[in-house]
């Protein structure tokens, strides 16, 4: 890709090719790297800074992930969008974000446009961070998603880092009316969120046709010797639709940084689903060592 700055005007950049992009939190757009492929984008990106307040972006990306087996130009899919994100004043450490996206298919029937709204507010002592979408297209309507996740962080305490309370809804399919209320999630994280048991019923929301999830969770983080940290986080896991019980999950995960390119990651992940056909509790473990060099 080619990144160019301040070309026609100050304080703008375009960059064109291809390229990763991450945008928020990554429920909407990401990179995918928590997973053995990642996600590039082809297009362009225009990055702005309005009025020294505001970041705006503005996106063009041609998409062929498999949605289906054109060889045409005129059959081509197009996600484009603005995104613009702007510091709290009062608020330390905090900012809000307003997004338009817009997915194009060949097919018109998978054509929709996504609107929604993000924050992070710093509270002293508490934080917030939330986010809501809506999506809307020729045969979607209601489909909605929503994260709210309220954190506390102590001070003066050397052991207790953080602990957070978080619900996250995504709307699943009513199969008893017309449109289609699912939440789509193709572009965004797909194994960031929900647990790290790889458990598919509530991770991959990659069409308006799923049953959605609704999820409450509470995590620690502790502060462990030798400049480590562990967290604890449980889940529960129900369908947005239908009223299925998914199961419940506990994660512990150990992290340290071994020096400034080096890190150490280590996690258990057990899973009891409320499936009939596997009661069996469910374990997964893995082991990760990360090398940066700059």
């Amino acid at each position: 890709s080619f990144k160019v700055q301040d070309l026609f005007l100050d304080n703008v950049s375009c960059q064109f090719g291809r390229f990763e992009l991450a945008l928020g939190n990554q429920r909407i757009i990401s990179k995918n790297n928590w997973n053995s492929t990642g996600r590039t984008f082809e297009g362009f990106l225009i990055s702005e800074n309005l009025f020294d307040k505001f970041d705006l972006k503005t996106f063009s990306f041609g998409i062929n992930e498999k949605i289906n087996d054109y060889h045409d130009d005129r059959k081509d899919s197009w996600l484009n969008g603005v995104y613009l994100t702007s510091e709290i004043t009062p608020l330390d450490k905090s900012s809000y974000e307003l997004y338009f996206i817009d997915f194009t298919n060949s097919e018109d029937i998978d054509s929709y446009t996504t609107v929604g709204a993000r924050i992070d507010a710093n509270l002293s002592l508490f934080d917030l961070e939330g986010e809501y979408a809506i999506q809307t297209g020729k045969n979607i309507s209601s489909s909605s998603l929503l994260s709210l996740n309220l954190g506390f962080q102590p001070k003066n305490t050397s052991f207790l880092n953080k602990a957070t309370l978080g619900f996250d809804y995504v709307s699943g399919d009513d199969s008893s009316t017309n449109s289609l209320e699912g939440f789509s999630k193709f572009f965004g994280a797909r194994h960031k969120f929900h647990g790290f048991y790889d458990y598919g019923l509530h991770k991959s929301f990659m069409n308006h046709s799923h049953d959605g999830l609704r999820e409450l969770n509470a995590k620690i983080y502790l502060n462990l010797l030798f400049k480590s940290k562990l967290l604890i986080a449980v889940h529960n896991f129900k369908s947005g639709v239908n009223d299925i019980n998914y199961g419940n999950e506990i994660d512990f995960i150990v992290k340290r940084n071994i020096s400034d390119h080096l890190s150490f990651e280590s996690g258990l992940a057990l899973y009891k689903p409320e499936s009939i056909e596997d009661k069996d509790l469910l374990y997964f473990s893995y082991l990760a060592l990360t090398a940066n060099f700059k």
